[in-house]
């Protein structure tokens, strides 16, 4: 029993050696791409990779840089091979033995990922730069001040969607120059009897821009201005961008979290707003609803009521045409029914004849044939005046009539001009009803608008802890720095590569700006021997000199040089000193 459980715990070690006990070699790498920058020349990138190792073995190995290019290679080893292989350049090395912090270095061209453009201008005119060997020359004859500025633009699209940490740093000599202006001032400024420096620290948003005006103190004695280029070095490690993107993450919810409060219950309660303002939005809707109705039916009731009033109007008129038609009959009426009545009364006083007169009138008449008799005609006249009686009763009676249609006329024209009055104000109502509907609505819809913008909030509130704050472009970019890894072609043997950082450094040229013509008026001109006769002292005392620094370092070490031996020494270089000063050099 004993013997078949060592059996297999001796299985199982060989098979967890043979699958993780593969030597593994530790490789610290570092990157550094450094451009060469010449105004109106061709730029070129060299990128520098540091490996260090952790382990002592015999390697083979291809290590990757991305963004390659074609061209040369350099080593401090020989290098087997490099070549471009799916846009990294691939760099072998053979049968390299390395131990533990054994460092290699080597350099490949790489694409240029960026642009840097420099401007000068002399008292706000710009210079015009040559350039070549290194420094770039200009003329700007007694400029009193030079404005420096540069501007860095990513080329790879991928770039302009990340914050790059840009570091830039700059000394200059204040007998020289001295800087009075910034387009962005610097995190630190350093100031000492021979040197002003400054540096910014700052992150590149799709590209960077930086100036600073120096003023003019002094030139060398060839009338130029020396301007050091400034030191400018973009990072390009992802870890850096997972750390900034991280960071303002944090302090985005930092931020939040101090100005709103506790998120949780911001959260709670800007959601029971936003449903309280859709509540009131919908409501406020469905009153402009209403009121749009109402206002509509008031309207439609307007409309009504000028139709009844012109109507009544209408009939008023006709009315009062018919009245005054009536009364104008009646009136007719009434002066024949008097003149009939004048006219009877005569007869009635009058009739004083006989039966026998009343015959020969009717005779004289030619109505013998009537048998009218004067009894009949008394009788007539009065049944005629008993009916004209009635008959101006009954004027009486119709007068009394006109009368009344003579108010109903007023009173009919009154409540024309008061239903008219009715539906005008029906009519403003109606339009007083739109308005408010309308504004109801307006005020519905910014009601609908603010809970929008509390929806949204919410929903980007919501995602504050879950969501991924990583550029456009991001993972391409950690994907394509991270493939940039030292693969093992040694069997049996596998490579951890473990990156340092990646920076981009600018190499930019100095320059000199030609600020006046140098006077050689005074300059005496003298021959080689005389010059080489008053320069032997510099000479002996340079080597005097350096015999004694030769005798003190060894004095140092070995401790044989006694103080006597010194003083001398010391004596004689006074000596010559003094030689110096009275000959005429």
């Amino acid at each position: 029993m004993k013997r078949q459980l060592l059996v297999s715990y001796l299985i199982t070690l060989l098979i967890l050696v043979q699958v993780f006990g593969q030597p593994v070699v530790g490789v610290k790498k570092m990157v550094v791409r450094e451009m060469d920058v010449l105004p109106g020349c061709t730029y070129n990138t060299t990128a520098t990779v540091t490996l260090v190792f952790d382990s002592d073995t015999v390697l083979n190995f291809t290590d990757y840089v991305a963004y390659g290019s074609e061209g040369d290679a350099s080593s401090t080893v020989d290098i087997y091979g490099s070549r471009l292989v799916d846009g990294f350049r691939a760099t072998s090395f053979r049968n390299l033995n390395v131990t533990k912090g054994y460092t290699l270095k080597y350099s490949v061209p790489v694409r240029n990922l960026f642009n840097i453009s420099i401007n000068i201008l002399a008292d706000g005119k710009e210079v015009t730069l040559n350039c070549s060997g290194g420094y770039c020359v200009g003329v700007a004859l007694k400029a009193r001040s030079i404005n420096y500025s540069l501007t860095i633009v990513p080329l790879d699209p991928m770039f302009s969607n990340l914050q790059l940490p840009v570091s830039v740093s700059w000394s200059v000599d204040p007998m020289y120059l001295y800087p009075v202006a910034f387009s962005d001032s610097p995190q630190s400024m350093r100031e000492s009897g021979s040197e002003v420096s400054f540096q910014w620290s700052s992150v590149m948003n799709g590209s960077y821009y930086l100036s600073v005006v120096f003023e003019v103190r002094g030139e060398n004695p060839w009338g130029e201005v020396f301007v050091p280029s400034p030191i400018i070095t973009i990072t390009l490690d992802p870890r850096v961008q997972s750390m900034l993107i991280s960071k303002y993450k944090e302090y985005t919810k930092k931020f939040l979290g101090s100005s709103l409060g506790n998120l949780s219950a911001f959260q709670e309660n800007a959601t029971q707003l936003r449903d309280l303002l859709y509540n009131l939005s919908k409501g406020f809707r469905e009153q402009a609803r209403l009121l749009g109705e109402a206002g509509s039916q008031a309207e439609s009731a307007a409309s009504i009521i000028l139709t009844a009033s012109s109507q009544l109007k209408v009939l008023a008129q006709m009315t009062q045409e018919m009245r005054n038609n009536v009364a104008g009959q009646l009136g007719n009426v009434s002066t024949l029914i008097n003149r009939t009545r004048a006219v009877l009364e005569r007869v009635s006083k009058n009739v004083t004849v006989t039966e026998e007169q009343l015959q020969v009138i009717l005779q004289t008449l030619n109505l013998t044939n009537s048998n009218v008799t004067l009894t009949e005609i008394k009788q007539m006249i009065d049944s005629s005046l008993s009916s004209i009686g009635e008959i101006e009763t009954l004027l009486e009676k119709y007068g009394s009539t006109i009368r009344d249609l003579d108010r109903l006329i007023d009173q009919s024209l009154a409540a024309a001009e008061n239903m008219a009055t009715a539906a005008n104000k029906l009519i403003l109502m109606a339009n007083m009803l739109r308005e408010a509907s309308y504004n109801l609505n307006q005020l519905a819809d910014g009601l609908a608008r603010a809970a929008d913008l509390l929806d949204s909030m919410i929903a980007k509130m919501s995602k504050i802890e879950t969501a991924e704050y990583f550029p456009e472009g991001f993972k391409s970019f950690n994907e394509t720095f991270y493939k940039q890894i030292a693969v093992s072609e040694t069997p049996g043997v596998s490579v951890r590569t473990d990156f340092m950082g990646e920076a981009y450094y600018f190499a930019l040229p100095s320059i000199k700006i030609k600020r006046s013509e140098p006077d050689v008026s005074n300059v005496i001109l003298e021959t080689p021997q005389k010059r080489i006769a008053s320069l032997w002292p510099v000479a002996l005392i340079a080597v005097v000199l350096g015999v004694a620094f030769f005798i003190g370092r060894k004095g140092q070490q070995t401790s044989s040089i006694d103080e006597e031996k010194l003083a001398r020494l010391y004596a004689l270089r006074d000596k010559i000193s003094r030689i110096m000063g009275g000959s005429n050099v």
